[in-house]
């Protein structure tokens, strides 16, 4: 859910929700929809029914409480009493789910948290995949000898460099295997000791790209960032590391890592470029954001070029999704 907050409007009179996620529950016969913030800058959720969803669909910036209330009658039939329309937007702003003045100082305060942490922390372990080195090896394993996996047998392409390849975002637990047939490719290759990897950031950038230069930590140990690519390029395009705090709970690049620390990493050592990208293909057709697209791409590829180095990209993407919620 995102909206726009219009600076010359009162954001108690006209309430702006954040970028938050949906999703749709039922209890018995009744349907609610549970909101959270995929940013984890609030750690709570809450569940509204369907009258009240309806209510916060208005909450824009734009519409006026009293707005909302004149179309909630002209919905329901029943007028929305006041006082409950004020606590709605009162718990909404005490969970961090309304931009103002408590959600940009608590933004504030992340971000300087996240800066001065020595690496980005394992947000999923324990979530995602199995938290602990030995079960999570036994896990991988597991993936590529399921029914579903690719085995163990040798690659058609073994041997041979590899440029690039694709896997998904979602928990490993259940794409697993997935997993596996991308990064059966990479085991038989000749493998590079520099991965960039390019991640779906699904809270969504204020740029159309954010790279950090944090070190992973997982339950395998600690993957290092490349310091001297991204020192060189964080000099050419600062202004792409500006959304660095969303890599803090994305988990498009922290599935992969496991894979290269026990597929590349138990033979040699390796460094990572982690990048976030937010934007669609239709987006492409705006002028500014293609020009920022490409400004992007030019300057990483000029640091890679100079570089020297030989590297594979790693597309992490959400290839499909199914579902009501979706």
């Amino acid at each position: 859910m995102t909206t726009t907050t219009s600076p010359t409007n009162d954001p108690k009179q006209c309430p702006a929700l954040r970028n938050l996620q949906f999703s749709p529950i039922k209890e018995g016969e009744e349907q609610y929809i549970v909101l959270w913030d995929p940013t984890g800058l609030s750690k709570e959720k809450l569940v509204l029914p369907l009258n009240y969803f309806f209510i916060i669909q208005h909450f824009d910036g734009e519409h006026s409480l009293a707005e909302i209330g004149a179309l909630y009658l002209k919905r329901f039939g029943e007028f929305l009493v006041p006082s409950k329309m004020d606590q709605l937007v009162s718990d909404l702003n005490e969970k961090l789910f309304l931009e103002g003045q408590r959600a940009e100082e608590a933004r504030r305060l992340a971000r300087e948290t996240y800066r001065q942490s020595p690496l980005r922390r394992a947000a999923f372990a324990g979530r995602g995949y199995e938290a602990d080195g030995v079960k999570l090896k036994k896990q991988i394993d597991g993936f590529f000898t399921s029914q579903e996996g690719p085995d163990f047998k040798p690659s058609e392409h073994a041997g041979k460099k590899i440029k690039g390849l694709v896997a998904p975002t979602y928990d490993l637990k259940q794409a697993g295997p997935i997993y596996a047939w991308a990064y059966k490719e990479l085991q038989d290759s000749e493998q590079p000791d520099l991965f960039v990897i390019i991640g779906t950031a699904s809270a969504g950038l204020d740029y159309v790209f954010a790279a950090t230069d944090k070190d992973f930590e997982t339950p395998f140990g600690v993957v290092s960032a490349d310091q001297p690519i991204l020192s060189q390029f964080k000099a050419k395009l600062p202004a792409f590391f500006e959304d660095d705090l969303c890599h803090q709970a994305e988990q498009a690049i922290e599935f992969q890592l496991p894979f290269l620390q026990d597929i590349v990493g138990r033979k040699k050592p390796f460094t990572i470029v982690p990048i976030l990208s937010a934007f669609s293909a239709a987006s492409l057709g705006d002028p500014t954001v293609r020009q920022s697209v490409d400004q992007f791409l030019t300057g990483l590829r000029e640091v890679l070029t100079q570089s020297g180095r030989a590297y594979c990209v790693i597309a992490a993407g959400e290839l499909a999704h199914l579902g009501m919620r979706y």
